[in-house]
């Protein structure tokens, strides 16, 4: 069953890019992946799953077009700048 869940999913979501991102810290990454997971996604024809492994953040988006994996990855992309230059100027202890 959880195949044809996932094929479902693979058939509506053809298109996806993986990125891991490396963080100073694994308490960085962990910041950033509860900051950014509440967003949601701009809309209902793209996913985004995160998890954090060590101090690295993993995030794979999925989209059933390409222009909206596009419009994904950007928005994710602008709020993790701006997510990272707030640690950068408030710093953190470590």
């Amino acid at each position: 069953m959880a195949d044809a869940a996932t094929a479902a999913v693979a058939a509506a979501f053809p298109h996806s890019v993986k990125l891991s991102l490396p963080f100073p810290s694994e308490r960085h990454a962990q910041i950033v992946y509860d900051v950014l997971r509440v967003d949601r996604e701009p809309n209902a024809k793209s996913r985004r799953e995160m998890a954090v492994h060590g101090s690295s953040l993993d995030v794979e988006f999925k989209a059933s077009e390409l222009k909206f994996l596009r419009v994904a990855v950007g928005a994710f992309l602008d709020l993790l700048l701006l997510s990272t230059e707030t640690l950068d100027q408030f710093g953190l202890a470590q």
